[in-house]
């Protein structure tokens, strides 16, 4: 018996469209504060209270960055169903999408270097401003921050392997930056066995 093979599926939606995932990676500076520590007849385990350990306008411009990129990209996505980060870019703009971003990354690094770089001034601001509140163990080595800042992006197509619809140029860059996410996803992974080992 001749077997029939399954009729792909049409979907022009699907044929002018590609998916950008995009991820702002960025370590939180807010923490739990034990709810005694204040006076109140509320019951208590319906209380959350936190705290900021860290005070930066650098690390507030970095947020801002991420949060106008993707106010940006509402504008000319087309509505999917796509879990949050996850963008449907029409074809025709994915060269004017790709050069902002280019842009966008390069302000959000920028700003979050600067943080990194004035970490420990931060920190001891802190100190004087949390007094009893401040926890020396909120704060962990500069190198973990730095590490947790980054973009993560990539375009998935909805073609048949081979058969790609984006330009060979971005085809090329995100091969590029595919290559580079790996190469510091190993250095992360070889600095937290150096730390668990004691090395």
């Amino acid at each position: 018996m001749t077997q029939t093979q399954p009729t792909p599926i049409q979907n022009p939606l699907m044929d002018q469209t590609v998916i950008l995932d995009l991820i702002f990676r960025c370590p939180t500076i807010n923490r739990p504060m034990r709810s005694g520590i204040f006076e109140t007849d509320a019951d208590r385990s319906w209380l959350r209270i936190q705290k900021r350990i860290i005070k930066s306008d650098n690390y507030k411009k970095a947020c801002k960055v991420a949060i106008q990129c993707t106010g940006w990209l509402h504008q000319r996505e087309v509505p999917s169903p796509f879990k949050r980060g996850m963008h449907l870019i029409p074809l025709t703009l994915v060269e004017e999408v790709y050069t902002y971003l280019d842009k966008v990354e390069q302000q959000y690094l920028e700003y979050t270097k600067a943080f990194c770089d004035e970490y420990e001034s931060c920190k001891e601001e802190a100190k004087e401003r949390l007094q009893s509140a401040y926890d020396e163990k909120n704060y962990p080595p500069v190198e973990y921050m730095r590490s947790g800042f980054g973009v993560d992006r990539r375009l998935i197509e909805f073609t048949i392997p081979g058969q790609g619809k984006v330009g060979s140029s971005i085809n090329t860059l995100e091969r590029s930056r595919a290559q580079k996410q790996w190469e510091e996803a190993a250095e992360e992974v070889t600095y937290a066995l150096r730390g668990s080992s004691g090395v």
